[in-house]
């Protein structure tokens, strides 16, 4: 139960930025990242939610992001049962490409992300800063399904 519970909010949920080599940004390396999920105000409601075994609360998850390859690969981490005496850690991997455009303003790019299932996956956008040694994560995604989550990537 708890399998199909983590499956189904890693598909609903999943945070975890793709990146994507392309022109606009230039970027060809690979990046290992960390994302957290910012969620204050969801805690407070799945603890006061009747129905914990269907909230999952992603917590964070550590990525490798390679823009030469277009490829993205991440291991989520959350809860089941959130708030409840019966609360457990549940993690799953997942992978997936993107596709980048251009991002709001000069310098930033949109990367949306298609995981290997076919499903479509959040949108993020960046920034790299350092001289491309670091990238500024931020998901723009967010619904009543999905939470907001910044993250740092480094150069590998």
């Amino acid at each position: 139960m708890k399998k199909v519970l983590l499956a189904l909010a890693v598909s609903s949920l999943i945070a975890s930025p793709a990146f994507a080599s392309s022109a606009l940004s230039g970027l060809t390396a690979t990046y290992g990242c960390v994302v957290n999920t910012n969620a204050a105000a969801f805690v407070v409601q799945r603890q006061n939610a009747s129905n914990n075994a269907t909230n999952f609360v992603q917590a964070n998850t550590i990525e490798i992001l390679n823009f030469s390859t277009n490829q993205w690969n991440a291991l989520v981490a959350g809860s089941v049962y959130f708030g409840t005496a019966s609360a457990s850690t549940q993690v799953a991997t997942v992978s997936g490409t993107a596709v980048e455009t251009a991002g709001p303003f000069t310098g930033s790019y949109t990367e949306t992300i298609t995981r290997s299932d076919g499903t479509a996956g959040p949108i993020y956008n960046i920034i790299p800063v350092n001289s491309g040694n670091t990238l500024l994560v931020q998901r723009v995604s967010v619904s009543t399904t999905e939470l907001p989550e910044t993250g740092v990537c480094q150069k590998q």
